[in-house]
């Protein structure tokens, strides 16, 4: 958590900076650099946990390995996944009516532009989920079901996971988009656990962020 809030916190400096300084690359510089910075503060925590405590093999350490079946398994997961965050955001719906105006938390729709849509559907696609994965099924996710046991620690995790995304406030509609967020990443949680492995969560994050930026494509190009 500490490397995460350091993360937050420098990702946040980078995009003062680059306001300061006139915005220099638009929109995709940004982006890139505080995505960066970001990861950075996630990933520090990641590599020096398992060379500290464990056997410094990632593989070993928070199930860091794809098989074939991952991918099938994935995909099913994605599908199941999206499926959650619909049924946790119905009930609320009518009162956050412009969630899917603005489906995304962070970076808004109209923001998206030219070089940013390429810059922006890797770090959604590719980055986000090999990090993001990594950090919270593996590493927080593994200690908390360790602790907790599997319910708990998978239920807490999703939670956080969901949480970390209100860094992009962008009104009530965000507390929507977390809780929506945190009910994927249960799923997400539960490919971790019962595979022993982060091929899966990894390839059905990957597909479910691909969905919503299928739906960004198509409703602003």
């Amino acid at each position: 958590m500490v490397g995460f809030g350091l993360g937050v916190a420098a990702s946040a400096l980078v995009l003062f900076l680059l306001g300061r300084m006139g915005q220099p690359g638009g929109v995709a510089l940004a982006l890139t650099t505080s995505e960066i910075v970001l990861w950075m503060g996630m990933l520090g925590p990641v590599f020096w946990v398992s060379r500290r405590r464990g056997s410094g093999r990632l593989s070993t350490d928070f199930g860091w390995r794809i098989r074939p079946i991952d991918v099938g398994l994935g995909a099913l997961g994605s599908v199941v996944g999206r499926s959650a965050t619909l049924l946790a955001a119905w009930p609320l719906y009518t009162a956050f009516h412009d969630l899917l105006g603005h489906p995304q938390v962070g970076l808004q729709a109209a923001q998206i532009t030219g070089p940013t849509y390429l810059v922006f559907g890797i770090i959604v696609c590719i980055g986000a989920p090999m990090v993001e994965e990594l950090f919270f099924r593996g590493l927080v996710q593994t200690r908390m079901v360790g602790l907790l046991g599997a319910g708990k620690g998978i239920a807490i995790t999703s939670i956080l996971f969901g949480a970390a995304h209100l860094i992009g406030w962008q009104g009530p509609a965000s507390l929507l988009s977390a809780g929506a967020i945190a009910a994927g990443g249960s799923v997400l949680g539960f490919l971790r656990w019962r595979t022993g492995r982060l091929g899966t969560s990894v390839i059905a994050h990957s597909l479910f962020n691909g969905v919503a930026f299928a739906v960004l494509l198509a409703t602003t190009l």
